[in-house]
């Protein structure tokens, strides 16, 4: 990308987004398929939590405080899935493995003080952790 077509992303995110996603797919680092699979998950969830719904506002109209046990294991279910379907990755095996160091410096710019900003600043900014250096960058500019 030049200089220019980067000037213009905030304007133009969804095609910078969709040509990374498309770079990823290419690579084999990202699963297309994810979010097809979270769906029944979710939709799952969704169905739990209406009849949850429907079984409080029965609860509350027969005045069944006892039921209100089930109501409530009902909505604990309706938990579980929404749980299960954040656990699908994103991201194929091969993607991990290349992330995997990546999410270990955007752990330990999280925790780490004293960081070389000529060095870390790129990585921060294209993290979005420029947080992380602010006491850095403060003590820089003064």
């Amino acid at each position: 990308m030049s200089s220019r077509e980067v000037a213009r992303l905030p304007r133009q995110w969804q095609r910078a987004n969709d040509a990374l996603r498309a770079d990823l797919e290419a690579r084999g680092w990202y699963d297309p398929t994810a979010a097809a699979r979270r769906r029944p998950i979710y939709l799952t969830a969704v169905l739990l939590a209406m009849f949850g719904t429907i079984a409080l506002v029965l609860v509350a109209v027969a005045h069944a405080g006892r039921s209100g046990i089930i109501v409530a294991l009902l909505a604990l279910g309706a938990l579980v899935p929404f749980i299960l379907a954040t656990m699908i990755p994103t991201t194929t095996i091969a993607g991990d493995e290349v992330a995997t160091p990546w999410r270990g410096y955007h752990d330990g710019l999280k925790r780490v003080r004293g960081h070389d900003l000529d060095r870390a600043l790129p990585y921060a900014v294209a993290l979005s952790m420029t947080r992380a250096l602010d006491g850095e960058l403060r003590e820089a500019s003064a």
